[in-house]
């Protein structure tokens, strides 16, 4: 790796962190002032007190400001900020006033499509090209949906995008892509930051601002990365790295369908709601959640670079645990979540 290369992802590192921890609390404040918090509802928000929302503008600026200072945007990465500025503005919008599931899913649509333009969709030669548009549109608003509904308690997306950003920077060192490799690192640091203010208990959430970047941000990443590997598994990379997000809204979907719940209506039947009820609190909860998505991530690594046997071996364990998840989970749908006073923090049940 050139020595300036390093030079420059260091700075970029630094430069986000710094913002970060500088801009976050400001904006808290601001927050705060202006009254952009999120107020409990005694249903599914049951916060102790109202906490500030603009965390994830924070994150946004941030990157930003390290990318600002630290490279040239090529069209794909300028695609991609473009894109994000989109889902920054939706997400500021909805945590102001609310947006419908129709307005949201617009602005989201809207934001993929500028990604797309630019160049970024799926281009994997296993895949008929016919599909390659279709299919991103499909995984990257997924993606934004799935952390969206992760960012339930406090410290809990925000880990899972680190680990899951780190995952994509290390595909893209040994890829050799110097862009890649800044960008992933400038979101990464300025994580790191937020981190602090929104680990239990959280002073400031990222609200949808902060959520829909992420996923939108995550589920380009995920593309973009390239996974040569021994096997066409490898493709499946991606599934592995994200299979916590993605198994998290696979499960609510199912739960409120078959219960005759609108999909869009907020409940408490997601993965850190059913592991409060087996007895877990919230630094527990992020604890397994990071260990969770760490592990599949290291898979999804190993996935890329192995045999056909292992890789079918992987995938096999990969869905005989998600599957023994999903079942202990239908189990306890009709058990009461513990009282909040033994597992609370103010963020613990927030909207999805």
């Amino acid at each position: 790796m050139d020595i300036n290369l390093i030079y420059t992802i260091i700075v970029a590192g630094l430069i986000a962190f710094g913002v970060g921890l500088y801009i976050v609390p400001l904006f808290a404040k601001a927050a705060i002032k202006h009254n952009i918090v999120d107020n409990p509802d005694g249903k599914v928000k049951i916060h102790s007190k109202s906490i500030p929302y603009l965390g994830g503008l924070a994150i946004y600026m941030a990157v930003v400001v390290s990318l600002a200072f630290t490279i040239y945007l090529d069209k794909r990465l300028t695609g991609l900020l473009l894109g994000g500025t989109i889902i920054v503005l939706i997400g500021l919008i909805d945590d102001f006033m609310k947006l419908t599931p129709l307005q949201k899913l617009i602005g989201q649509v809207l934001a993929v499509t500028i990604a797309i333009r630019s160049g970024i969709y799926i281009q994997r030669t296993a895949i008929p090209y016919i599909f390659h548009v279709p299919l991103t549109y499909l995984w990257v608003l997924a993606t934004i949906n799935a952390f969206n509904l992760l960012d339930g308690i406090d410290g809990q997306a925000t880990s899972i995008s680190i680990i899951a950003t780190g995952t994509f920077l290390f595909f893209a060192i040994i890829n050799n892509d110097p862009g890649l490799m800044v960008f992933c690192t400038a979101l990464l640091f300025s994580l790191f930051a937020f981190l602090i203010y929104n680990s239990f208990p959280a002073s400031i959430f990222m609200g949808d601002t902060g959520s829909m970047f992420l996923g939108l941000t995550i589920g380009v990443l995920s593309i973009t990365t390239e996974y040569s590997g021994v096997t066409k598994f490898s493709l499946l990379a991606p599934l592995l790295i994200l299979s916590l997000p993605f198994f998290n809204v696979t499960y609510v979907i199912f739960i409120r369908l078959i219960n005759g719940v609108p999909i869009a209506r907020a409940t408490l039947d997601q993965w850190h709601d059913n592991l409060k009820r087996i007895g877990f609190n919230t630094p527990q909860i992020v604890l397994i959640s990071s260990v969770f998505s760490l592990l599949f991530s290291i898979l999804g690594i190993i996935l890329v670079y192995t045999n056909l046997l292992y890789s079918i071996i992987i995938l096999s364990i990969a869905t005989i645990i998600l599957l023994i998840i999903f079942t202990i989970f239908a189990s306890l749908k009709n058990k009461e979540l513990p009282e909040l006073n033994n597992l609370s923090s103010p963020s613990q049940l927030a909207d999805d």
